[in-house]
């Protein structure tokens, strides 16, 4: 099984982005559908797609990137708490990944005029309830092993990639389209770490979310080194 590289960028994140909010072309093709999950479950109610704000994104865009960047900090945080509790380095990676995650996120919000959801960036502090509750289960679950930690991490990513299905299947913009299918590769990419962490210590991955079709062709197929910048 090839051994994923966790990447960290932030340069020339949009160097292949359209400045304009286009509505993406009719052949690109369609995400995967999803079912609801956790993470946007408040945002399932029916909006308008072509209703757009003064910023130049749908209300739907408006309210996703918000909730994604407050994700990514679950992410980030939760890793940086499991490598506090297990020093093992793949949690210190996976923390630095989500951090350009949030950085990214948080530059295309500033782009559309949106404000930034994160009011407080210290680890394991989050305004939104929801938010604190998840990380705070997510965290309690993740301390018991390092197979618990191992598992919970997959778990987010696959709840994280069907965030990115769906933003990607909603957003108009075309600078949105082009940032959401960098951030899924490069969590499929954590995905695959994770799945090749469990395995090494005879534990293999089931996934709780993505259908298992598509986690072996994630887990064993090559990297996908379109990802990384030029």
């Amino acid at each position: 099984m090839a051994v994923a590289v966790i990447s960290i960028w932030v340069d020339h994140l949009y160097s292949d982005m359209a400045d304009d909010h286009r509505t993406t072309s009719s052949s690109t093709p369609p995400a995967p559908q999803a079912q609801p999950v956790a993470l946007l479950a408040p945002l399932q109610a029916k909006i308008p797609a072509a209703r757009l704000t003064e910023k130049g994104v749908t209300v739907k865009d408006a309210q996703l990137l918000p909730r994604m960047r407050t994700g990514a900090k679950v992410a980030r945080d939760l890793y940086l708490a499991l490598h506090q509790r297990w020093r093992m380095a793949l949690f210190s990676s996976l923390a630095k990944s989500h951090e350009t995650h949030m950085i990214a996120l948080t530059g295309a919000m500033a782009r559309f005029g949106l404000r930034d959801s994160v009011a407080d960036d210290r680890m394991g502090i989050f305004s939104d309830p929801d938010f604190a509750m998840m990380y705070g289960d997510l965290l309690r679950q993740g301390r018991q092993s390092i197979a618990s930690a191992l598992r919970v991490g997959g778990e987010l990513e696959e709840t994280l990639i069907l965030e990115l299905d769906t933003a990607i299947g909603e957003t108009q913009s075309m600078t949105l389209h082009a940032l959401y299918k960098k951030l899924r590769r490069s969590t499929y990419n954590h995905l695959m770490n994770i799945a090749h962490g469990m395995e090494l210590r005879g534990d293999p991955f089931m996934p709780t979310k993505l259908p298992r079709s598509r986690l072996s062709m994630l887990t064993h197929g090559p990297i996908d080194t379109d990802f990384f910048p030029n």
